[in-house]
């Protein structure tokens, strides 16, 4: 279990880093969305281009399937999660549309997604005590991982360190960053700022949050391993934020939605980069949820789009050899390793890769006209 977790998590270091080296593909500048429309009274599921600033409507979904902030997003499936008083909505972005639904029967206060476990996260309260509980999507059934008596509230959206499971979330202790693996609480995090909305960059490891100075909002980092503050820039012309908001590790980049729309907040600077208002789209009322889906673009970039190719390596673990399966001779790739380092660059022959001088580790094959493997070097025969 231990080595499948690794193996997780260098997956996850892989795609969090290629978001820093990669071409922009299809969903790099766009947002999962939930609107309401025609006086608030239908929900409907889209895709928001930042870029373009076009909106690709979906499907009507239910009427109850969204409580604002509770969503997050499976990247290595490529689905969304919102949860409402008696159900978990699962929604696929490409096709947008309710693909499933988990019958919780719990009413959730936080939920977010644990890529290295595959599981839900969720944060209910249950009279005088805060339960932590993992839901698993596949089998659907719920665990129960930890009751904190010491929690009592929580407040606005959750955030996640996904390479670590560790989640962050604003309690009557302050910051508090929990253990998604068992429940329990790793540390406080004192909450001088007052913290509004935050979000965790998985590269540069901080926390990013706004806060009210009394005058303006202010955009702040925070350092989870020394807890110090600073603040970065003030958003000119906001004066109110909401719990929707999500990060594009890859631009450094929060959306965020304001009085303004949805804001677009540039992190190094808190420059606010563009805004998107309501007004600019037909018959729409609000958003009730905004997920970057850049994580996603990754995935879908070397799916074959182009060329149509599957491919598969074999043996896979390998030693000396790589042969390659479902791509044609005379292709182009390029071998990386889960950093996104390039280590080797070629053309497909019958006598496959040789992977002999490569340190054991995961690696990424990555072909012309889209097609991407994923196989591990093993110093074992």
């Amino acid at each position: 279990m231990i080595y499948l977790s690794a193996m997780k998590k260098l997956t996850l270091v892989f795609l969090l880093t290629a978001l820093l080296t990669e071409a922009k593909a299809q969903f790099s500048d766009s947002l999962f969305t939930i609107s309401q429309h025609n006086s608030y009274s239908v929900l409907k599921c889209g895709i928001l281009n930042t870029q373009s600033k076009t909106y690709f409507i979906g499907n009507d979904i239910p009427s109850n399937a969204i409580y604002s902030g509770l969503y997050c997003y499976d990247m290595n499936n490529n689905r969304v999660f919102h949860a409402s008083p008696t159900t978990i909505f699962i929604f696929d972005p490409n096709t947008r549309k309710v693909i499933d639904t988990i019958a919780s029967s719990i009413s959730v206060q936080s939920l977010e997604f644990d890529q290295i476990n595959n599981k839900l996260i969720a944060f209910h309260r249950n009279q005088l005590t805060m339960e932590i509980l993992a839901v698993d999507p596949s089998t659907k059934t719920i665990q129960l991982l930890s009751t904190q008596n010491t929690i009592t509230q929580t407040q606005g959206k959750s955030t996640m360190d996904l390479l670590n499971s560790i989640i962050y979330i604003k309690t009557n202790l302050g910051i508090t960053a929990i253990d998604a693996t068992n429940g329990a609480i790793l540390k406080n995090i004192p909450d001088t700022k007052n913290i509004q909305a935050m979000e965790f960059h998985s590269i540069s490891k901080k926390l990013y949050g706004l806060y009210w100075d009394g005058k303006q909002e202010v955009l702040t980092e925070v350092d989870p391993q020394s807890n110090k503050y600073n603040d970065i820039g003030v958003l000119n012309g906001v004066d109110w934020i909401t719990s929707l908001h999500t990060l594009n590790i890859g631009e450094s980049r929060m959306a965020i939605l304001t009085n303004l729309g949805v804001t677009l907040i540039h992190l190094p600077n808190a420059k606010i980069v563009d805004t998107i208002g309501v007004q600019s789209f037909k018959n729409m009322d609000v958003f009730s949820a905004l997920e970057y889906l850049n994580s996603a673009s990754i995935i879908s970039n070397y799916k074959g789009s182009k060329s149509g190719n599957t491919g598969y390596a074999y043996p896979n673990p390998a030693n000396k050899s790589l042969k390659i399966g479902g791509i044609a001779t005379g292709v182009n790739y390029d071998l990386v390793n889960y950093q996104g380092i390039v280590c080797k660059k070629g053309i497909v022959d019958e006598d496959g890769l040789d992977v002999s001088t490569l340190p054991s580790g995961i690696y990424f094959i990555r072909f012309e006209g889209g097609c991407l493997i994923r196989f591990t070097k093993t110093d074992t025969n």
